[in-house]
This record gives C-alpha cells, structure tokens and sequence, in this order.
C-alpha cells in the first residue's frame, strides 16, 4: 500500500487514510436524506454532554482523592525525617 500511495513512513500514510474516511463521512452525511435518526441528533448530544459530565465529576472525586492521598504521605514522611 505504501508503494502504491509513495508515501514513506508509516503516519503520513494512515493521516492520509483518515483523511479519505472523513471525507467520505462528509460526503455521506451531506447527501442522505433526513430521517428519524438524524431528529434524534439533539438527544444523542445531550446524553453525551450528560455522560461526559459525570465522567468529568468522578475525575474530578479521583483527583482530590489523590490529592489527599499524598497530603497523607507528605505528613507520614516528614514525621518520620524528623524520627531519624
């Protein structure tokens, strides 16, 4: 496949990939006609604003967690310099 497109490395090559099958999804989604899918559109985006905003909240939980974790830790090893 490589030799046929002359490309040389690896990237420019699945880049150039990509690039036709996003081209061929624009192409596809200009030209079907409106359907009963496609009015369900604004659903499907808010559940995904939905989901991604509780993804963002549990991230958020994960990394004051973490913060505190190691709040702990910088205690228990300042303790313990100060023991020695």
């Amino acid at each position: 496949m490589m030799k046929d497109t002359g490309e040389r490395n690896e990237s420019a090559l699945l880049r150039k990939l990509v690039d036709e099958a996003l081209d061929a999804r624009r192409k596809k989604s200009r030209s079907a006609p409106l359907t009963e899918e496609s009015d369900n559109a604004g659903v499907r985006l808010e559940t995904i604003e939905n989901l991604l905003m509780r993804l963002v909240g549990q991230a958020d939980t994960s990394l004051r967690s973490v913060s505190e974790d190691r709040e702990i830790a910088h205690q228990i090893f300042d303790c313990g310099l100060d023991l020695v």
